[in-house]
């Protein structure tokens, strides 16, 4: 019975939907991580786009998880928040690039307006990756863009109550 008790407490304690937020630097490790992955293979789309897509699954898990404060109004230091902010930005960014519809689904839309109603720093990081896609997408073709995803990119700003006119970039 005793060993029993001290394997559920071990078990609890080390799983991640039961662990408290991540510290500083385990934030700034992992996300620093993500950044590395995100700038790897940049000539070779293929692995690039799998890690990129990595990156947000763990983005995302990370968030389902609450292991991701909102950073910006934290006491993290100016690296740690820059670190958050590019790796966020930067795979939100770039998997509407390589797989738009990972990001804009009925599902995933709702999961982030949840998400950002508990973290402001999300729905900053967001806002400027939707920015910076919508401007993109005037200068690139991409063949997956359709009618269907228009509409379901101003779903999402509209459920993120965001307005992208003119938004910089939020860092």
């Amino acid at each position: 019975m005793k060993s029993f008790v001290l394997i559920s407490i071990f078990l609890l304690n080390n799983n991640p939907s039961f662990s408290q937020q991540l510290s500083e630097k385990g934030l700034r490790k992992t996300f620093a991580k993500i950044l590395r992955r995100d700038q790897s293979h940049i000539h070779r789309d293929s692995i690039r786009s799998v890690l990129i897509i990595e990156n947000f699954e763990q983005i995302n898990q990370l968030l389902e998880e609450r292991r991701i404060p909102d950073y910006k109004n934290s006491d993290f230091s100016k690296r740690t928040k820059k670190k958050l902010f590019w790796g966020s930005y930067l795979t939100f960014h770039h998997v509407l690039q390589v797989d738009a519809k990972l990001l804009l689904n009925t599902k995933t839309i709702a999961f982030y307006k949840r998400e950002i109603s508990a973290n402001n720093s999300l729905k900053k990081d967001l806002k400027s990756a939707m920015w910076s896609f919508n401007q993109s997408i005037s200068h690139y073709d991409y063949p997956f863009w359709n009618e269907g995803l228009e509409n379901l990119f101003w779903l999402a700003l509209k459920e993120w109550e965001m307005e992208i006119d003119s938004t910089p970039l939020a860092y």
